[in-house]
C-alpha cells in the first residue's frame, strides 16, 4: 500500500467519534538481535499470505461504545470495499491491562515519535501465566530504566486474531535502538537468556514483533 493510499486511510478514521488519538508508523526490522529473534518465532497463519507489512495504524478511543461504532464505519470505508485497495494483516480491539508511565512521559496523550509493538498469543495458559510474571518482575522495571522511554502499555484482545498487544514508545529510533535493543533486548532475545524461557512460547502474529516511525498523528 503507497503512502497517499494509507493516509486517505488515516483520514477517514481521525474524524470518526470517539477518536482520542491516531497515528500511522511506517516498520522496519530493528536491529540485529531483532531480526534474529523474528526469525526463531512461532507464528500465528493469520495474514501471513500477504507478506511483510509496511504500515501499523494505531487509534485510540474513549470507550468501548465508540470504538464498535467506529469498526462498523471503517468496514463501509472506500478503501475497505471488495475492490479496495487497503490490505491489512489484521485489525483488532485491545483493551488496556498495564500502562506506565516511563522517564520522559509527555503531557499530551498522543502517540510518540517511536514504537515498538508486539502482537501475540501463548502456546499454554501455564505460559501465561509466566508471561505476566515476567512483564511485571522483569520487563516494566527494564524498561522504567531508560532514561528517555516515553509509555508502555500491554493489552489483551477484546476482537482479533491474537490475545496480546504490547506497545513501547520512544522518542525516537536511536534512543529505542540505544536505551532498549542494545542493552536489553540483544541479551534477552538471545537464545541463552533467562528470559527465553517465556519468550520462546509467544505464538506472533506475521508483522510482530515490528518496530515503527512516526509518518503523521492528530
Amino acid at each position: 500500500m503507497t503512502r497517499p493510499e494509507i493516509e486517505e486511510f488515516h483520514r477517514d478514521v481521525q474524524v470518526l467519534p470517539g477518536v482520542a488519538a491516531s497515528a500511522v508508523y511506517r516498520l522496519n526490522a530493528g536491529g540485529p538481535g531483532m531480526q534474529a529473534f523474528a526469525q526463531r518465532l512461532q507464528r500465528l497463519e493469520h495474514g501471513a499470505e500477504l507478506g511483510a507489512a509496511t504500515w501499523v495504524a494505531l487509534t485510540e478511543f474513549g470507550s468501548l461504545d465508540e470504538a464498535l461504532d467506529a469498526e462498523a464505519k471503517i468496514r463501509g470505508f472506500p478503501a475497505e470495499s471488495e475492490d479496495g485497495r487497503l490490505r491489512h494483516h489484521t485489525r483488532a480491539l485491545y483493551t488496556t491491562i498495564t500502562d506506565v508511565p516511563g522517564n520522559s512521559r509527555r503531557d499530551d496523550l498522543g502517540f510518540a515519535p517511536a514504537v515498538q509493538f508486539g502482537t501475540f498469543d501463548m502456546d499454554s495458559v501455564d505460559a501465561e501465566w509466566m508471561l505476566s510474571d515476567w512483564y511485571q518482575h522483569n520487563r516494566i522495571p527494564r524498561f522504567l530504566g531508560m532514561p528517555s522511554g516515553i509509555r508502555f502499555r500491554r493489552f489483551v484482545s477484546i476482537s482479533g486474531p491474537a490475545k496480546y498487544a504490547v506497545l513501547y514508545e520512544f522518542p525516537s529510533l536511536d534512543a529505542r535502538m540505544n536505551e532498549f535493543e542494545v542493552p536489553v533486548e540483544a541479551h534477552e532475545l538471545d537464545a541463552s537468556s533467562p528470559s527465553q524461557p517465556v519468550l520462546s512460547r509467544t505464538v506472533h502474529l506475521s508483522a510482530s514483533p515490528g518496530i515503527g516511525s512516526l509518518e503523521f498523528s492528530v
